[in-house]
Formats: structure tokens, C-alpha cells, sequence
């Protein structure tokens, strides 16, 4: 039995013959990477998040990612922004150790994974250390919120980019009051949400239906 399976963690090509490859993990499909694209993100709500950093100044972006799997939203900006520093917090090494090793991360990246949970991640971030914060609104025990509050704290000055599988009010609004300034739902048009932030619209409009 390969250390894959033993895992729980699979890499699937795609039948297409395009080079990508979705990691799976216990049969659910985490992330698909495409190391010859980086733009191939396979799933929309990625290349939703992608889109919300594609709205800021060109050139290098300070980027924390709480939450990595297959790193395909770190691997997207490393290759449309060079020389941009990253920090990812996935607090599974073992999963983190097969991707690097199936999918490698190309060279001269600044792509740091550390292997702490998201909220014990941030304790340890330096002030003032991200431009951009992507999260996942559903960490366990109302995390997402407290992630988004703490790292307010931490770096003032970051755009904050909250994902959810669910688009409810009061989830959107406590988010805009801790500071998330896009809030994006897993389904909906993503040519609304940026509209809305390029009109400069609070976090309760610029959200993903």
C-alpha cells in the first residue's frame, strides 16, 4: 500500500491530458494544481479568490494563506506576481510533505508553509507581515471570525478575503464588522463581487451570491 493511501491522500490526473492533478484527501477532492499552468485553478471559488487579488496594484503582495492543501492559491501568485513572500498555515505536515514531494513547488518561490493551525499561526505572524489574508470562514469552533478579528490586529492594513459554502447575513455582516473587506460565497458570478470592489463597496455588497 503506497504512503498516498495510507494518508488518505491521493493525486488524481486529469483525464485530459493537460497535466493537471486534483489532491484528494479520505476520497474528497482539496485542491487541483496544474504545475505547467498555474492558472488552471480547477475550482471556482480559487479562481474567485485569485480574481479578488487580481483587483490590487500590480507587483509583489505579502500574502498569508490560513489553510493550503495543494497550494494552488499560492502557486497562482507566485507565478503572477514574482518575488511575492508568502506564508501558508496548514497545520497537516503530512499532507503538506506529499504535495511538495508529488507536486513540487517551482523554483526561487517564496512560499513558506508552516505547520500550525490557522489561529496559532497568526499569534506568531509579525506585525505589519501581510498585504492580503485569505481564509475559510468555516474553521472549527467559529475560528474563521476569530482568525479574521486577530489578524485585523496584526496587519491593519491587509485585505482580508473570507470564503464560506454558505451565504447567510449574519455571517457576512459579523464578518464585516471583524474586518473581512470580500467576503466570497462557493457558488454565484464573480463579475458582481469585483464590480463591487472596484466601485469600493463594503464587505455586505461585495459578496458572492
Amino acid at each position: 500500500m503506497s504512503e498516498e493511501q495510507v494518508a488518505g491522500i491521493e493525486f488524481v490526473p486529469d483525464g485530459d491530458g493537460r497535466g493537471g492533478v486534483t489532491v484528494m484527501m479520505d476520497g474528497s477532492p482539496q485542491s487541483h494544481v496544474n504545475l505547467t499552468d498555474p492558472g488552471s485553478l480547477g475550482f471556482e471559488y480559487i479562481a474567485h479568490f485569485a480574481a479578488v487579488i487580481d483587483t490590487l496594484p500590480s507587483g509583489p503582495l505579502r500574502v498569508t494563506h490560513i489553510g493550503g492543501a495543494g497550494l494552488t492559491l499560492a502557486r497562482y501568485v507566485n507565478a503572477e506576481r514574482p518575488g511575492s513572500p508568502q506564508i501558508v498555515l496548514e497545520p497537516n505536515a503530512e499532507l503538506t510533505e506529499l504535495v511538495r514531494r508529488e507536486l513540487p513547488l517551482p523554483r526561487h518561490h517564496r512560499i513558506r508553509v508552516r505547520p500550525v493551525d490557522g489561529l496559532s499561526g497568526l499569534a506568531q505572524l509579525a506585525d505589519e507581515s501581510a498585504d492580503v489574508v485569505v481564509l475559510d470562514v468555516n474553521m472549527p469552533d467559529g475560528g474563521g471570525l476569530r482568525a479574521a478579528r486577530e489578524m485585523v490586529v496584526v496587519a491593519p492594513g491587509a485585505r482580508l478575503v473570507a470564503f464560506s459554502a454558505f451565504d447567510k447575513t449574519l455571517i457576512r455582516r459579523a464578518m464585516s464588522v471583524a474586518g473581512v473587506s470580500a467576503y466570497v460565497s462557493k457558488s454565484g458570478d464573480i463579475r458582481e463581487l469585483l464590480s463591487e470592489i472596484r466601485a469600493g463597496r463594503d464587505v455586505d455588497a461585495m459578496t458572492i451570491r
